[in-house]
């Protein structure tokens, strides 16, 4: 018979003979207990931050050059608009060359908006260290500034592609006011019953108008014939146009195409050979542009000329000019509650 000797299995509690000794002495005395607490705690923190490089959190190994917020809010459009850092330079050569092909106006008055300052732009112009170093919106808007005058490209290709659209409106409202002040002083009855109104009174003004228009309604509106009635629509489309709005919109197409004006009469009086191939694309884009649009901005200018005429006659029918700052637009509204 096989005699076997015992094998004895330590409890994952347990601790060796040498752990015990050990033990008992840490709990003979605090202070050695502290000590070696505190010694292998920072054994374990030393051990583990010589395996892991520290990687400070919320700091970008990017370098930052333009404002932190606009930055990310242009990488997020850029994203958005699928352009990449391989397609910056395919971009920029796009719009210089005016391509609305490729670009859109929205992207446009996207990098309107957060393009960079003055002070941006300089350190942009001046870096010379590695591109790839450069967060994603600073490596486009870095191919952007070493483009002369990029801000005012971009202006007058955003002006380009959203001119027809500009141009529609303006011109309909322009038509709109002009047709509403029409109906009231090609209507001779309601010219003659508005004079035997002001006749009763010792002042001629709007005001007048205003205070009384129930005795005008009830005592000379019943004598004017039925087609007045019928402008009814037509004075309400009106009501809501303000002139001084239809006045800065009409500068801001005028305005808009001094640069472009500015830009082909500086390229005109250089050589073509002096010329970058893509100052010449954008040079015959634009000069193309002034031609097509000659006849719509004096088609503007003649309508607003004359919606300014009628504008006038009427707002004297009631005893006002544009001097005494009466909004024809109230007058037309007054006028629309008594029909």
């Amino acid at each position: 018979m096989v005699k076997t000797r015992p094998v004895f299995v330590p409890s994952p509690r347990g601790t060796s003979p040498r752990q015990h000794k050990e033990s008992e002495h840490i709990e003979s005395s605090p202070t050695k207990q502290l000590e070696t607490i505190f010694q292998k705690v920072g054994t374990k923190l030393a051990r583990h931050q010589h395996s892991r490089p520290s990687s400070p959190r919320g700091k970008s190994k990017n370098i930052q050059l333009i404002d932190l917020k606009r930055a990310n809010n242009l990488a997020i459009a850029l994203a958005n608009f699928k352009i990449n850092s391989k397609g910056h330079e395919q971009i920029v050569h796009d719009i210089v060359c005016l391509n609305d092909k490729v670009v859109h106006a929205e992207l446009l008055a996207c990098l309107q908006r957060f393009f960079p300052t003055e002070d941006e732009r300089k350190m942009l112009q001046t870096y010379d260290g590695p591109i790839a170093k450069l967060g994603k919106a600073e490596q486009f808007i870095y191919e952007m500034v070493r483009v002369p005058d990029m801000h005012e490209r971009i202006d007058m290709f955003l002006y380009k592609l959203e001119f027809l659209r500009n141009q529609r409106g303006l011109l309909s409202k322009i038509q709109t006011v002009k047709r509403a002040c029409r109906d009231l002083l090609e209507n001779f009855s309601f010219l003659q019953a508005l004079e035997k109104f002001y006749e009763d009174y010792t002042t001629k003004s709007f005001q007048v108008f205003l205070d009384h228009k129930a005795v005008f309604k009830s005592e000379h509106l019943s004598k004017i014939d039925e087609k007045l009635r019928s402008f009814r629509d037509d004075l309400l489309k009106a009501v809501p146009i303000e002139s001084l709005d239809l006045q800065i919109q009409w500068n801001r197409m005028l305005s808009g195409m001094r640069p472009i004006h500015a830009f082909v009469e500086k390229h005109q009086d250089v050589q073509a050979h002096m010329l970058s191939k893509r100052d010449l694309v954008a040079h015959d884009v634009l000069q193309l542009f002034i031609v097509e649009t000659r006849g719509t901005m004096a088609e503007i200018e003649k309508e607003y000329e004359n919606m300014g005429v009628l504008e006038d006659k009427l707002l004297s029918a009631f005893g006002e000019s544009k001097a005494s700052n009466c909004p024809l637009s109230t007058i037309l509204q007054s006028v629309v509650d008594i029909l």
